[in-house]
């Protein structure tokens, strides 16, 4: 009888153990989710400037090819005009020598 009486205490005790590893292991698990929801939630915080820019970032590369495009064309345009204004004078004074070089040979 004494076998049986700790037979019975030994699978009681053993059964609260159990219990109290499963709930020591349940507390462990909700733990670690806390802790990574609130890891999480921090990185996103500290990290915010960052993710506001990597979401900016197609905008503005569209933004710059459009003003390079159009600044490009401008610089093209008054570079190419200030070529024509140098060549029609380069021209007027070929003219103008090739006259004045005329008439001194020919007088």
């Amino acid at each position: 009888q004494q076998f049986l009486l700790q037979g019975a205490v030994n699978r009681l005790l053993k059964r609260k153990l159990s219990m109290a590893w499963e709930q020591w292991q349940q507390v462990v698990a909700e733990m670690k989710y806390q802790q990574g929801l609130l890891g999480s939630a921090v990185t996103r915080m500290l990290h915010r400037r960052l993710l506001m820019a990597w979401g900016k970032w197609p905008q503005a590369e569209a933004d710059m090819k459009v003003s390079k495009r159009m600044g490009g064309g401008g610089i093209k345009r008054l570079l190419n005009r200030k070529s024509f204004v140098v060549r029609g004078e380069w021209q007027e004074n070929s003219a103008e020598f090739k006259e004045q070089q005329i008439v001194a040979s020919g007088a």
